[in-house]
């Protein structure tokens, strides 16, 4: 047909409007489920209607087979280059992105997706010239805490209806319609490898697994579990020339080790549920390459689908066939045929869905390694033998915003979720909605409830954590916090002093805190009391003097001499032969009880000499010369 240009206030386009652009050089539209919808036009500068082609008028066109005119919002018009310019414009449900919806909620129900469709329209800011309908019954809720756009709100971020309800959307004119289901299935069937053959689709059959290797393995890499026959294969494996397995970890599914015919049974669940050996369909049919050809001919058929159409794919070399859904077109509007469609895996519920079975194989895992580079296995061999889905989330100006990597394809199901954004990148074992146990963020705050490594260490090397060896290394640090083991070591060469715990000699053998070395030690406080307490004995400093209790009954001194000082100078000393020298002082006569007896220690003078003598009961026992 021929593309009529509209004023951009027009509202309904069943006239010609401004006129016909007879003569545009070229026109596409192009289409993606739940997402993309634009056309493309090339037009001279010579043609009519030229000058009244400016952005935000409307162009009207058929987009596909059997369809309605639908208009298209000029957004974008290239200078002129060689008497041309490129127009490009979106289809007008884009509008949605400019118009703004209150906050609202909807409680859980079976009419919950069209109170909701019927609610962005009610709570919009301005006026709403668009129409919402579903056939779509979920039973779910929708909840919208913020104001956000009503396109925006409709699909492309968490909590979405798209994301909440499901469903896949057709734009038609100012009405939205949710079908559960856009399309249709009408037999229509596409022989791969007869009547065409698609680069990428030939790259993900050689990649497609066939079998998986599984395995059990507790945390260290001490004990582990697999199969006498190595691989579980799926049925369609004999039908491939080279076999592809990959390790499967089922480490998280079993905090016991399983034995031999559980981990075969959970092996072939698997490959059963994720259809192991049947290849992902990514198909694009040019009909461009193929015009005028017999392979066209026998294709012909494809050029009445409609965008998720339901489809058969036959793999003829390989006796396979799967259903496929039309997930993407380019429509040339003046010929009014496909350029082109792609043929894709029925995986998606929003924007963009990706199967992630075909993952390459990683390398073998080495429990001979450390705990560190088990770690680093257990991961590759985790990531390697995933079959996950990949879902792009899109943004009211349909870019990617958020990545999400998840064990199913449905949100509202998945457990297993990665989840990428420009906040970071954050790992659930709880669905979308977290806890995220894993986490890096953009903030440099690295969150995980486990962190396996080998050497950590700052930027400017000043603190140096050896995880193999157990060394620890701070520079102008200040360290609070438990030490576990025998033996902290401070200081460097031959100066160096140790706090360990073990045998003492002070203590027959036996276990006790030990400070030693061959450094200075020294135990000080300026402006606290210090004290040194155990069982039967306290030694500490109170109001500025030192004491000694006990509760024993005497108090062994282990050294060659005792003295005390003053002043700098030695007062008193008693040598470890016995005699006692006192310098500047006296000793004041003793009376006292020791037991039940009388005892008095008296000095006395004789020969130019001071003496203690000590009697007891009123005999002398003895004495000692003073001086």
């Amino acid at each position: 047909m021929t593309p009529i240009l509209f004023a951009e206030a027009t509202t309904t386009f069943t006239t010609n409007g401004i006129g016909r652009l007879t003569d545009a050089i070229s026109c596409y539209v192009t289409e993606q489920r739940n997402g993309q919808y634009e056309l493309a036009m090339v037009f001279p500068v010579t043609g009519q209607h030229y000058a009244d082609i400016r952005n935000r008028a409307i162009i009207g066109v058929i987009p596909y087979v059997d369809a309605t005119l639908q208009p298209f919002r000029i957004y974008k018009i290239t200078k002129p280059l060689n008497g041309k310019v490129a127009v490009y414009a979106r289809h007008i449900s884009y509008d949605l992105n400019k118009n703004t919806a209150m906050p609202f909620s909807v409680e859980a129900s079976s009419t919950a997706c069209n109170d909701t469709l019927q609610g962005l329209k009610s709570h919009a800011v301005e006026e709403c010239p668009f129409t919402f309908e579903t056939d779509v019954t979920t039973l779910s809720g929708y909840n919208q805490t913020t104001p956000s756009t009503i396109r925006q709100r409709l699909g492309g971020i968490e909590g979405s209806v798209l994301d909440q309800f499901g469903g896949e959307y057709e734009w038609d004119g100012y009405k939205v319609k949710l079908h559960k289901n856009r399309g249709h299935d009408n037999g229509v069937e596409l022989r791969y490898g007869k009547n065409i053959i698609d680069l990428t689709q030939e790259e993900i059959i050689s990649e497609t697994v066939t079998g998986v290797v599984p395995f059990w393995s507790n945390m260290d890499g001490t004990e582990v579990v697999t199969l006498p026959e190595k691989a579980v294969y799926s049925q369609y494996a004999p039908s491939y020339s080279e076999k592809l397995t990959i390790p499967l970890d089922m480490s998280g599914d079993y905090e016991e080790a399983p034995d031999e015919a559980t981990l075969r049974a959970a092996a072939q669940a698997y490959v059963t549920k994720h259809d192991l050996g049947v290849p992902t369909v990514s198909i694009k049919v040019s009909f461009v390459n193929l015009a005028d050809t017999i392979e066209y001919a026998e294709l012909a058929h494809l050029q009445t689908v409609h965008l998720c159409d339901t489809i058969t794919v036959r793999f003829e070399p390989l006796n396979i066939e799967t259903k496929a859904k039309i997930v993407a077109y380019t429509w040339n509007v003046l010929s009014e045929r496909y350029d082109d469609i792609t043929v894709g895996s029925i995986r998606a519920s929003l924007a963009t869905s990706i199967n992630d079975q075909n993952v390459r194989t990683a390398a073998a895992i080495d429990k001979t390694k450390t705990q560190a580079g088990n770690a680093i296995n257990k991961a590759t061999a985790w990531l390697s033998s995933g079959d996950g889905y990949i879902v792009a989330i899109k943004g009211q100006d349909g870019e990617w915003k958020e990545l999400l990597a998840m064990d199913t394809n449905d949100i509202e199901t998945a457990q297993k979720v990665m989840r990428l954004n420009e906040n970071g990148l954050g790992g659930s074992s709880h669905g979308i909605d977290g806890p995220y146990n894993a986490a890096i963020l953009v903030d440099g705050t690295i969150v995980a409830d486990a962190v396996k490594t080998g050497i950590l260490t700052d930027l400017n090397d000043k603190f140096y954590l050896n995880m193999e060896t157990g060394e620890l290394v701070m520079k102008d640090g200040t360290f609070t916090g438990l030490i576990t083991g025998s033996t902290a070591r401070f200081g460097q060469g031959n100066l160096r002093t140790e706090l360990t715990y073990g045998p003492s000699e002070g203590f027959g053998g036996q276990n006790a805190l030990l400070i030693s070395g061959n450094d200075r030690i020294a135990i000080e406080s300026t402006a606290y009391q210090v004290r040194v307490v155990g069982a039967s004995t306290h030694m500490g400093t109170h109001s500025g003097n030192t004491y000694i209790n006990t509760n024993e009954n005497y108090i062994g001194v282990m050294a060659k001499k005792m003295s005390t000082i003053a002043g700098g100078n030695t007062q008193m000393v008693i040598s470890d032969t016995g005699v006692v020298y006192i310098s500047n002082g006296r000793l004041r006569d003793y009376v006292g009880l020791i037991g039940t007896d009388e005892t008095k220690l008296m000095t006395y003078e004789a020969n130019n000499h001071k003496y203690l003598a000590v009697y007891v009961n009123g005999s002398s026992y003895g004495s000692v010369q003073l001086s």
